[in-house]
């Protein structure tokens, strides 16, 4: 019972006015998805049937452009302008939809749908931006976890749409939930937008983003097929067919991933999604002369369970590497895109070929499932989501204190490893006796920002610190939570020094000991590219050379080794 009442108490405590604003918004995206699919896809499949995958491809082109973008030019990313572009896209959708879907007028359609499409992906990232800020792992799981599903049990109630109801209703859900947030996310969109762009800081920092063939990406691409074609195997009147048990079902996961203490819950929640998936294709052709909807109820609450872990991962990589945040939603929503189409395609091939001999159609469900099974079994055996979350680095936060490189935070417990580190390498004693490069139990949260422990988003025990950066100049600021400034004018010469002695007992060559100088002063990765006149890929591979020889994961940590060195 002592557990029990603790963990009510903690939920108590996460449930804020922003935790709140945050599930509205969730809940509303999610019941745009439904008023699209039902509604509005379901009306243009009766004129023009490809009109679902234009927008579903121009969804993925925007959320690509969003992706180049957050990486390499976020000073574009103006929070005035990503609002009234937003909102004009949301009302240019609703007159030109209004206009064109009663007279079935394909062509402007699917541009109306395309404008509609930008500002729910726009709307989205203001969903992602405010989950980050909300006070803790537990807040942000009751957001999402609660937002998505109590979306299923809105749709279960909820009659279907006329198609000029639908179109207003839809436009509304966005623009309601860039109001509700709005206020929430702009101070965090302004940081972004004024900071240094992510992939020269990826340069020194590999460890602090993911790169686009990671893991992750390829997971949600593999989901997203399994969710077009549950979206249109047995379409009722070209709407998506949906059952009241998906929206019991998803309540209980929503419960289940509030109340559980378990510290790998994530990890868990992928297992659960991948069997209901593989579940739904294997019932599947079962259900093509039935009037039953289980394959759809299975895969669907799948899916649903799969976004929500979504979610979690896009919220906790944004606390531990703000910078980070964007781009990974952006590429998430990329991935999803284009998933959604292809399982759409081959839905849209099983339905006809269901009217005209269901062992063809059969056997396509059979390959689907075998592809599934066959890429998860491969390919992510050994993958888990809470380590994806853990391996994220937040990029260093350094500035000059008393004429050396030092925190402006507090001192954390991987800068007093860093220090019996720095102390066996200078002392000439064996490495391996300095610990594990830095990193406490895996998970390194530098200067002061969000160290999760215990399996990341584990336990909801993430500290609430807001996560740090650095800054081109060499200043650092938190990223949700006001400024600070600093220079890194003034550091002594003796960091050479220390990086000499350093290098050399580390068997760095004469280039990566001048690039690690050039790293411990806080220069990033564009620097050193102009300063040698040299490839990306060129400084990409040094720094990894120079990371692996120190056995450090971040520019952080190599500052704290450095520091630390005597």
């Amino acid at each position: 019972m002592g557990h029990a009442s603790d963990r009510l108490r903690e939920i108590r405590a996460s449930v804020t006015r922003e935790t709140l604003l945050c599930l509205a918004a969730v809940l509303l995206m999610s019941f745009e998805g439904q008023v699209l699919n039902s509604s509005l896809y379901a009306h243009v499949a009766t004129y023009f049937g490809i009109a679902r995958e234009i927008n579903t491809f121009v969804g993925a082109a925007f959320a690509f452009v969003l992706f180049v973008v957050a990486m390499r030019k976020p000073s574009l990313l103006d929070k005035r302008l990503i609002l009234i572009a937003t909102l004009g896209c949301l009302l240019t959708s609703t007159v030109v939809l209004e206009m064109a879907m009663p007279l079935g007028n394909g062509a402007f359609t699917v541009v109306g749908l395309a404008f509609s499409r930008i500002g729910s992906l726009s709307a989205m990232a203001f969903v992602a931006i405010a989950l980050c800020k909300l006070p803790s792992m537990l807040s942000i799981t009751v957001a999402a976890a609660g937002g998505l599903s109590l979306g299923a049990v809105v749709q279960a109630f909820m009659p279907l749409l006329p198609v000029e109801a639908g179109i207003i209703v839809a436009a509304l859900c966005s623009a309601i939930s860039i109001a509700l947030l709005y206020r929430p996310a702009r101070g965090a969109l302004d940081r972004i937008a004024s900071r240094e762009a992510p992939i020269d800081l990826e340069l020194a920092n590999p460890e602090s983003f993911f790169a686009p063939t990671h893991g992750l990406f390829l997971c949600t691409l593999l989901f997203s097929v399994a969710s077009g074609y549950a979206l249109t195997l047995n379409e009722v009147e070209h709407a998506p067919a949906f059952v009241d048990i998906i929206a019991v079902v998803l309540v209980g996961v929503a419960l289940w991933m509030i109340l559980s203490r378990v510290s790998d819950k994530e990890d868990k929640l992928f297992s659960f999604s991948c069997l209901l998936v593989i579940a739904g294709f294997l019932v599947a052709p079962l259900t093509f002369f039935s009037e039953t909807a289980s394959a759809n109820a299975l895969i669907r609450i799948g899916i649903v369970s799969f976004d929500i872990l979504l979610w979690l991962v896009i919220a906790a990589v944004g606390r531990r590497n703000a910078l980070a945040l964007l781009p990974t939603f952006a590429l998430l929503r990329c991935m999803k895109a284009i998933g959604t189409n292809v399982g759409a395609i081959v839905g849209h091939t099983s339905n006809d070929l269901i009217g005209v001999d269901s062992q063809p159609a059969a056997i396509m469900a059979s390959i689907v499932l075998f592809a599934f099974v066959a890429f998860l079994w491969i390919g992510f055996r050994k993958f888990s989501f809470v380590d994806a979350i853990k391996g994220i680095v937040e990029v260093g936060v350094r500035t000059v204190e008393d004429g050396r490189p030092s925190s402006l935070a507090s001192r954390s417990a991987s800068d007093e490893k860093a220090a019996e580190k720095g102390k066996a390498l200078s002392g000439g004693g064996d490495r391996a006796a300095a610990g594990d490069g830095g990193v406490a139990d895996g998970v390194m949260a530098a200067g002061g920002g969000t160290a999760i422990a215990d399996g990341a988003t584990a336990g909801d025990e993430a500290a609430d610190a807001p996560p740090s950066i650095t800054r081109g100049d060499g200043c650092a600021g938190d990223l949700f939570v006001g400024e600070r400034d600093g220079t890194d004018s003034g550091i002594p010469d003796t960091i050479e020094a220390r990086c000499s002695r350093l290098g050399a007992e580390c068997g760095l060559t004469e280039r990566e000991t001048e690039i690690f100088a050039m790293l411990a002063r806080g220069r990033n990765g564009r620097f050193v590219m102009e300063h040698y006149v040299v490839s990306r890929n060129t400084v990409k591979s040094h720094v990894k050379h120079i990371y692996a020889k120190l056995d450090v994961h971040s520019q952080q940590e190599l500052i704290d080794l450095v520091e630390h060195a005597e």
